[in-house]
């Protein structure tokens, strides 16, 4: 077992997951999909199971179980997450969305138990904080997408949520593409 575990560490350790780091929030963090996509094409009997524990003060922390199985060999590991909001502060009695959000943030954060991504993580025990001199939008570009989001008649908080800001003036000018391309989408497909 020993030597599959060793295995697998120097198998997924050595993937370069620079390319695939996204930033959010100013944290950086690697898509689940990706990461799930990149572990079952080295190790496809693997497993993943979550268990959810509420509490007294009403949060939530969410643990996800990977098992990596190999012939008769598997090793599993686990890691866990408290379900947060846009700026990473834990929730009290939190809705479906945000516990599924958590859900995968926990799997990726396990799969760097494995070596998969584990410098993401380096030098923090939650994500590797970003910092950025990048400048906020203008105002006539803020009064845009305010207006789509309102014609793509999509929820402003959520919005804002998402890109991590509290208004949409405060959306930094390397957020800017991305919010008209997902509104242009919403808008294309309301159409």
């Amino acid at each position: 077992m020993d030597d599959l575990a060793k295995e697998i560490w120097d198998t997924l350790s050595q993937i370069d997951v620079s390319k695939h780091v996204e930033k959010k929030n100013g944290l950086n963090y690697l898509s689940w999909a990706w990461a799930w996509g990149i572990l079952m094409s080295k190790y496809p009997n693997t497993n993943y199971a979550f268990t959810m524990h509420v509490l007294d003060d009403g949060t939530v922390e969410i643990t996800s179980t990977v098992t990596i199985v190999k012939g008769e060999h598997q090793i599993r590991r686990s890691m866990w997450l408290p379900v947060m909001n846009y700026k990473n502060q834990a929730i009290k009695h939190p809705d479906a969305f945000a516990v599924n959000t958590c859900k995968m943030r926990a799997l990726v954060k396990c799969l760097a138990m494995f070596g998969l991504g584990f410098t993401v993580y380096a030098g923090d025990d939650l994500d590797v904080h970003v910092e950025s001199d990048d400048n906020y939008i203008s105002g006539p570009d803020a009064e845009v997408i305010r207006m789509m989001i309102i014609n793509s008649k999509s929820d402003m908080e959520k919005f804002c949520q998402a890109f991590g800001v509290d208004t949409v003036e405060q959306l930094k000018t390397s957020q800017h593409d991305k919010a008209l391309t997902m509104l242009k989408r919403k808008l294309n497909a309301s159409a």
